[in-house]
């Protein structure tokens, strides 16, 4: 089970797990909500299930048919699964677990989320989440800390999110193509964020960042690679750049779904603005790209950079500094070094640790 089969990192990380399935694990796809663009990256061999047709909005109609979606149409569906043991993609599917709980079905849980992802559930759905699932599978150290400290129990196993680093490679000459296109000088450093525009991504603090380092560097330039569908949140994003009068130096790509590649190769440096990450999905690819990497302590992203595969900083002031430090002739970035981290993530490995898991899993009564 996952939410939307949408872009999203954790939906992206089970899609990458389910490409290196051992073939004698029979696997169900089944997306909480119907219509995700991801639908058509799935293998043709695996059945896909969609359990809600409409996602519920404010409005009193679609709330209407939301319950009735869910009292007679989700649980039919849902019933057809009691024969399969349930691997729940993400802690945010707290009906699941109710289900699951009803029929004594075994389920494991994948969980990519920290604390503020917890309170979205009630008392008694965290308390179901925690001590229901015979195995949790964690993204993280930083995440699986999070549940223990909400007292699970019962295994934990942390298994690192992984890609396939080999199709991901600097293109020298894309590098140049795309700048060109992006009206971006040659002697003009560039550095980007990636991820959806919201508060957790924080782009004011990309703002404020960018505003220090353009005080000093005035021909820098600096990109969010996403979008939103709140526009009035967008809107508000690009009054603050003319407010802080460096609309100039900042390009908003907007949502990018095919293309979001040549954009990442575009640049000279990554900056991970985030409030909270369990995890970064993008900072392994910018890794990959040979890109030094500036992140906010943000937990998660800990465990990839360390202290000698990018810096992590306390604020938008101690990020701009070291921006600035990077983009200075006396400082040369380890390309090599820093992708060979990278690959220490290669879905190869990471896909032998998780069927293990679900081998054990499976030969335990």
């Amino acid at each position: 089970f996952t939410p939307t089969l949408n872009r999203t990192g954790s939906e992206i990380v089970l899609l990458n797990l389910i490409s290196v399935l051992d073939k004698d694990i029979d696997a169900r796809i089944i997306s909480y909500y119907a219509n995700g663009d991801l639908k058509n990256a799935l293998s043709e061999s695996l059945s896909v299930t969609e359990l809600y047709q409409s996602k519920s909005s404010s409005s009193l109609f679609s709330k209407l048919l939301h319950r009735l979606e869910k009292n007679f149409t989700v649980a039919k569906k849902l019933k057809k699964q009691q024969d399969c043991i349930w691997y729940i993609n993400t802690i945010v599917l707290p009906e699941l677990i109710d289900y699951a709980m009803k029929w004594n079905i075994r389920v494991i849980v994948h969980s990519h989320e920290l604390e503020q992802m917890f309170q979205l559930l009630s008392p008694i759905q965290l308390k179901n989440l925690i001590d229901y699932p015979e195995l949790i599978i964690a993204n993280s150290a930083a995440s699986a800390a999070v549940l223990k400290k909400l007292g699970r129990v019962k295994p934990i196993e942390i298994c690192y999110p992984a890609i396939r680093t080999s199709q991901i490679k600097k293109d020298e000459k894309a590098y140049f193509l795309k700048r060109k296109e992006l009206g971006i000088a040659e002697n003009t450093k560039l550095w980007v964020m990636a991820g959806t525009l919201d508060d957790n991504k924080n782009p004011q603090y990309f703002l404020e960042a960018a505003q220090a380092v353009l005080q000093k560097n005035p021909t820098c330039k600096f990109m969010w690679i996403g979008g939103t569908p709140n526009k009035n949140f967008e809107n508000s994003l690009k009054n603050k750049a003319i407010e802080l009068k460096i609309a100039d130096a900042i390009i908003w790509t907007g949502e990018i779904k095919n293309d979001f590649y040549a954009y990442f190769n575009c640049a000279d440096g990554f900056m991970l603005s985030s409030k909270k990450e369990s995890f970064s999905l993008v900072t392994l690819e910018a890794l990959l790209y040979g890109l030094p990497v500036v992140a906010n302590d943000c937990e998660g992203v800990r465990e990839i950079v360390g202290k000698d595969y990018g810096k992590i900083v306390a604020n938008a002031k101690e990020m701009a500094e070291e921006i600035i430090r990077i983009n200075s002739l006396d400082c040369k970035t380890d390309t090599a070094q820093l992708r060979k981290r990278a690959e220490e993530f290669e879905l190869e490995k990471t896909g032998k640790q998780w069927n293990k898991l679900l081998h054990q899993f499976l030969n335990t009564p």
